[in-house]
């Protein structure tokens, strides 16, 4: 099962690009993307220019199975997407008609599956994170800090586009000391005291 980072570990990985480059601003953009709505390498792979409303705040997935999505952005990400679409994008999409959200500096097309684990691991390498990071850890860690935070487990599992809640139970790890505060707070015979 792929690590969890705290909320220190995923500020410092996200933040990790420099935002004063076009590559950064991509970087950032990408990452924040993939914790904010932990959604799948391939599905960020999938997404165009038009699936992005940073108006109304949601990203439309298209999920496995073919099963289409709108999740919701998070303020950091819809910011960090619009500087990307409005100072980086172009000078890396060189293809006349590419519509791909995120695209290469090598070729001006989409990225591919390794350069989204290639871009993910050089900024945890950058921010001195030893755990090994991958893009999936970001859905992992968004799902965990989300029912951390007390989000239901149902609302999760609607985020993450899975049929059974099965699914939902093995990207959350809740620790100990969260059962506790839960018992503590939550059952009958604790709350009489």
């Amino acid at each position: 099962m792929p690590h969890v980072l705290n909320e220190q570990e995923i500020a410092q990985l996200i933040e990790k690009p420099a935002i004063e480059t076009a590559i950064g601003l991509r970087d950032r953009a990408l990452m924040e993307t993939l914790y904010a709505t932990g959604i799948r390498r391939a599905e960020l792979l999938g997404l165009t220019i038009y699936d992005a409303d940073l108006q109304t705040a949601t990203l439309r997935v298209d999920g496995k199975g073919n099963r289409t999505r709108i999740v919701p952005l998070t303020q950091s990400a819809i910011a960090a997407l619009k500087l990307y679409l409005e100072e980086a994008r172009a000078v890396f999409a060189r293809e006349a008609g590419q519509v791909r959200l995120f695209v290469s500096t090598r070729s001006g097309g989409p990225l591919d599956d390794d350069d989204i684990v290639r871009i993910v691991r050089k900024a945890a390498i950058r921010a001195g994170i030893k755990k090994h990071v991958t893009p999936h850890t970001l859905r992992h860690t968004c799902a965990t800090h989300l029912l951390k935070g007390r989000a239901d487990i149902r609302q999760i599992q609607k985020l993450l586009g899975h049929r059974r809640l099965s699914s939902t139970e093995v990207y959350t790890r809740v620790e100990l000391s969260d059962l506790a505060e839960v018992i503590a707070r939550c059952h009958p015979r604790e709350k009489q005291r």
